[in-house]
């Protein structure tokens, strides 16, 4: 394969990389981080599940679509930072701007460097790929409510209740207003159990108590 044919691709792998230094709720102190990639893995297997539920009910699943979707719905923050989703959706003009220069910044520093025209336009769908009316646009969207929620749970365990309780409070509003049985599932079986589920690092005794614990249950010595 001629060398122009791929030129541009490895400054697109580049820029997906950076989502792994991207940090998730970054203005907020966090027991816990995450970064963007963390929360796309995250995302995608949230959405396999929910095709998988929502498949069970007679839905039938564009799984390469959802798989997409899910995949790649944030890698435009390669360019642009994680940006609060009370900043970005406060109001409806400020959603449009921020968008304006999010398509720009993704032509000015990934697409424009793919110089195959084929390529170009595949990624270029890749990169677009988001939520939207379609059955997979909705499972992505409640995959990404469904991760933001878990993270939320993760730092209420952890002390950390202002504001993630409230955050928690929205996301599930929002959850609960998408149509999808998979939707329901999750509110009432998977969520309430998953913290039952999750060991955390700060769960388990350190050797030495552990050691001390079972010593004490031998009695003294004589």
């Amino acid at each position: 394969m001629e060398q122009a044919a791929t030129e541009g691709l490895a400054n697109f792998l580049s820029y997906a990389r950076k989502l792994a230094n991207i940090t998730r709720w970054n203005v907020e102190f966090l027991y816990k981080k995450a970064s963007v990639a963390e929360h796309s893995f995250f995302v995608a297997q949230i959405a396999q599940l929910i095709g998988l539920i929502e498949e069970r009910n007679g839905a039938v699943i564009d799984w390469k679509r959802l798989y997409r979707k899910a995949l790649n719905h944030d890698i435009k923050e390669s360019v642009t930072g994680d940006i609060p989703h009370h900043t970005k959706h406060r109001k409806e003009e400020v959603n449009r701007a921020l968008a304006m220069i999010e398509d720009e910044l993704v032509h000015e520093y990934i697409l424009s460097e793919i110089k195959d025209d084929e390529y170009r336009r595949r990624i270029e769908e890749i990169l677009n790929e988001d939520k939207d009316d379609t059955l997979e646009g909705r499972i992505l969207a409640a995959a990404d409510m469904i991760d933001a929620m878990l993270e939320c749970a993760q730092e209420i365990k952890l002390g950390n209740t202002n504001p993630f309780q409230g955050k928690y409070r929205y996301w599930e509003r929002r959850l609960r207003r998408i149509d999808l049985v998979a939707a329901r599932y999750f509110l009432e079986e998977i969520l309430p159990n998953f913290d039952q589920e999750v060991v955390y690092e700060d769960d388990e005794p350190a050797p030495e108590e552990e050691s001390v614990g079972k010593a004490d249950r031998k009695g003294p010595a004589a």
